[in-house]
């Protein structure tokens, strides 16, 4: 983790991490524990709260965003005519 946001990897020196978690899944019987506990690198000094925010928020976002720009448009229902 602390390679991504601080070591050699991409030609800017940083990869783009996403958080993933199993919180849906059998194996984590409490969805109030993972986002705190990814959070203790931040409260440890390993990353920063900049850091943490693209990890678990904005790396996301613009993964998804920006796969189709043209999605929120194609999911509008068609108009349909007066009258």
């Amino acid at each position: 983790m602390l390679r991504c946001f601080h070591g050699p990897g991409t030609r800017s020196g940083k990869l783009i991490a996403i958080y993933s978690s199993d919180v849906r899944y059998f194996d984590v019987m409490d969805m109030r524990y993972p986002v705190p506990e990814a959070y203790e690198l931040v409260e440890g000094g390993c990353i920063t709260a900049e850091n943490f925010r693209d990890f678990v928020f904005a790396n996301t976002a613009r993964l998804w965003g920006t796969q189709n720009p043209k999605f929120s448009r194609a999911r509008r229902p068609p108009r349909r005519p007066l009258g």
